[in-house]
């Protein structure tokens, strides 16, 4: 007996040793349970503030125009800003432009000639060479750089002796390639010396005389142009008879002429493109937003939208139980509210407590139905936007 008495205590300590362990896993459980439902709660009410933040029809339709107009305007502004860089601007500058000719006839010595200035008049059968001087400046007081380049043609013409106008014969040839004309200092200057083939150009016309009309008169036309990038024009000529026993040469050249060129503005390449792209980027937004607008604008052309509906279709169904509170309803006393989610659930509150359901109109997006005793208060609250995410969620 003695001991059994002992197995007895051994096994009485082994169970109020192990009774508050199993106390212990049954606290925790419920601690973790307690946190579960708190989390829950917290998701919930967050679920709660997400479902509040609703942007009616009305606000929706004015953001979108604040938006259409604002990217519009942007757009437009960064895209004329962007234009506008790449204009161009006028730049003034002062020109002079002139020749001096040396008439070359040859001497005894075969290897020498003899270039002598210009006078009065020349016998052509003494005459090989014409050498031209020409000279060129222009000046601006714009710091932009000048680009001018010239070249020079020599243009042979041979013409009835008796009408000018009537050309028998005419030849143009480049004797001075295009040439850039060095710019510094504000100042783009030139010089440069060439010889024209008087003998050349004479005898062809002498022989074309002989050949085809003694009753015609020819001449070697140089002509001086200038390009400035935006135009090519003549800056002088010089005309030299040819097929006359004895000739005299004119010029024709402009001194201190002003003139005007469209240049680009300075390299903004990188801030035009940039305001391109932010154009173009708000155009797009705006393109983007006037979609939308139009979305909501079709929405509202239809005859009912689904929350409109749906809430007929409740009115239709159960008008028979439903009154309506115009102007909004409030209960008198203080009651617990329950919120059901669906309308069913209404009706089945509507089935137990044997009282109509009351309907009450928020605003064009929202209605509420109220079914009411001495304790509760049940309330299903239809809003568009809860229908909405319910099509986009299917």
């Amino acid at each position: 007996m003695k001991k059994n008495k002992e197995e007895m205590n051994r096994f009485q300590f082994v169970e109020a040793v192990d009774n508050p362990v199993h106390k212990d896993h049954d606290e925790e459980k419920e601690e973790t349970v307690t946190n579960n439902t708190q989390e829950n709660e917290i998701n919930k009410k967050q679920r709660n503030i997400m479902n509040n933040l609703y942007i009616s029809f009305q606000v929706r339709v004015v953001l979108l125009l604040i938006i259409v107009l604002t990217c519009v305007s942007l757009g437009c502004i960064s895209i004329a800003c962007a234009l506008n860089s790449t204009r161009k601007e006028k730049v003034e500058y002062m020109e002079s432009a002139d020749v001096v000719y040396k008439v070359c006839v040859p001497t005894e010595d075969p290897y020498l000639t003899n270039c002598l200035d210009y006078s009065n008049q020349f016998l052509s059968s003494d005459v090989k060479k014409i050498q031209v001087d020409f000279d060129y400046l222009a000046r601006t007081k714009s710091t932009r750089e000048l680009n001018l380049t010239y070249h020079i043609t020599a243009i042979n013409r041979i013409f009835d002796k008796f009408d000018s106008s009537k050309k028998l014969y005419e030849n143009a040839e480049e004797i001075v390639p295009e040439t850039n004309i060095e710019y510094e200092n504000n100042q783009a200057i030139k010089s440069n010396t060439f010889q024209i083939d008087f003998e050349k150009y004479n005898n062809f016309v002498l022989e074309y005389q002989k050949d085809y009309s003694y009753s015609s008169e020819a001449s070697l036309e140089l002509v001086f142009w200038i390009n400035n990038g935006e135009e090519e024009y003549q800056t002088g000529t010089m005309n030299i008879p040819l097929g006359a026993e004895k000739f005299v040469m004119y010029k024709n050249f402009e001194t201190n002429k002003k003139r005007v060129v469209s240049m680009k503005k300075e390299d903004n390449s990188n801030k035009s493109s940039y305001l391109i792209i932010v154009g173009t980027v708000l155009i797009l937004l705006a393109v983007f937003a006037t979609t939308h607008l139009t979305k909501l604008a079709l929405k509202t052309i239809n005859k009912q939208s689904k929350y409109e509906k749906r809430l007929n279709e409740i009115l239709t169904d159960y008008d028979r139980i439903i009154v309506e509170a115009r102007g909004g309803y409030t209960s008198n006393t203080t009651k617990e509210v329950v919120k059901v989610t669906k309308f069913e659930e209404l009706l089945d509150a509507r089935e137990m407590l044997k009282k109509p359901i009351i309907f009450s109109k928020v605003n064009n997006i929202k209605s509420e139905f109220i079914v009411e005793d001495d304790n509760k208060l049940y309330k299903y609250v239809l809003k568009e936007v809860d229908i909405e995410n319910e099509m986009s969620d299917k």
